[in-house]
């Protein structure tokens, strides 16, 4: 990312990439250390949380104009998704919201300089 850009992020778009990277790598590292599993759903719990708090806060700055923006509208899709187990909905959603949760970290992984090596390995654990 240049330092043009960088500037022009505002504190909360910061904040909510860190939060991005942390969730790819509660993905990875619960795909790849066994006996945690717990401790993973937990941690992605709140990271879903926290998404949909700043769903709705963005929600709440710029109205429902935030979703015309098909990014914007995409990754509340992919929030509500991830969010539906939370609210007790079918678990089989667990896996799609898994997908979810992988496609909105690759719309937001040219931020992230780690991305290929989290993508390999989220890969190699699959196969």
């Amino acid at each position: 990312m240049s330092e043009r850009a960088h500037a022009r992020m505002s504190r909360l778009d910061r904040v909510v990439l860190a939060v991005i990277a942390a969730n790819a790598v509660v993905l990875v590292a619960g795909l790849v250390v066994d006996g945690h599993e717990r401790m993973f759903e937990l941690v992605h719990d709140g990271i879903v949380v926290f998404f949909v708090v700043e769903l709705i806060a963005r929600l709440r700055i710029h109205g429902w104009r935030f979703l015309r923006r098909p990014l914007n509208a995409f990754d509340a899709a992919v929030i509500l998704v991830s969010a539906m187990p939370l609210a007790g909905a079918d678990a089989s959603l667990l896996r799609l919201a898994r997908a979810a949760r992988l496609v909105h970290f690759a719309r937001h992984a040219g931020h992230l300089r780690l991305a290929p090596w989290l993508l390999d390995q989220f890969l190699v654990r699959q196969g």
